[in-house]
């Protein structure tokens, strides 16, 4: 049953990491369009914030909704179980 339980929480870590990968990079790798680009003044331009691929998808996860709600139940389970035993 914890061995059941430990591979469905794997499986939707590793669901919820690539949703979350995509989710953040898919809008940086369309690009944009010629015409906004081309628009913006040119001293109005915002740093580069320069993040290595590992702190981006930690990033992700650590701001994702989803993963803190299935954090808090995975350590009552986990407390569940300990109380159980």
């Amino acid at each position: 049953m914890v061995l059941l339980q430990r591979i469905r929480v794997r499986r939707l870590s590793i669901r919820l990491l690539v949703s979350s990968f995509f989710l953040l990079f898919l809008p940086l790798l369309g690009g944009g369009d010629g015409i906004a680009d081309a628009q913006e003044p040119p001293g109005s331009a915002t740093p580069e914030l320069r993040i290595s691929l590992r702190e981006a998808i930690q990033a992700a996860i650590d701001n994702n909704v989803n993963v803190r709600l299935l954090k808090e139940r995975i350590a009552a389970a986990q407390a569940q179980g300990e109380i159980e035993s």
